[in-house]
């Protein structure tokens, strides 16, 4: 029977994932697209479990339960942190904004504002130039 994590040592349970993980990709590598075919119908017959699932598995990525995600929404008046617009259920969901050195979450933004900073790399120094730049050159 196979072991909880809880009854393994760390090297133990590091082993098996990496296990798991060549088992994985060589049942790929003999049956391509199954596993994509797979998944897109799954998500297609579970789109909310699939939208639960994906956004648990994100928050993970930035350490952040459910819980704190909703507490850091919440402390922001359940708006964009940059531009203060509240979401519509018809735009994309909520983005983690984090510092790309040290991986901090900084926020909850909206798409827009997500991607915006993205496209100036988190520079300050580009914001400001843009920030001149539409000063300057709007109206």
């Amino acid at each position: 029977m196979a072991r909880l994590k809880s009854e393994m040592s760390s090297e133990d349970y590091e082993a098996k994932k990496v296990r798991e993980r060549a088992r994985w990709v060589a049942w790929n590598a003999k049956n391509p697209g199954v596993a994509s075919s797979r998944m897109k119908q799954w998500k297609k017959d579970n789109p909310e479990k699939f939208k639960a699932h994906a956004r648990k598995a994100l928050l993970k990525k930035y350490g952040l339960s459910i819980e704190q995600f909703d507490e850091l929404l919440v402390s922001q008046n359940n708006a964009c942190k940059l531009c203060k617009k509240l979401r519509l259920p018809t735009e994309r969901e909520w983005q983690v904004d984090h510092c790309h050195d040290t991986g901090r979450v900084r926020g909850i933004l909206c798409y827009n504002c997500n991607v915006g900073l993205g496209h100036f790399t988190d520079s300050p120094t580009l914001l400001a130039a843009a920030i001149e730049y539409l000063g300057k050159t709007s109206g």
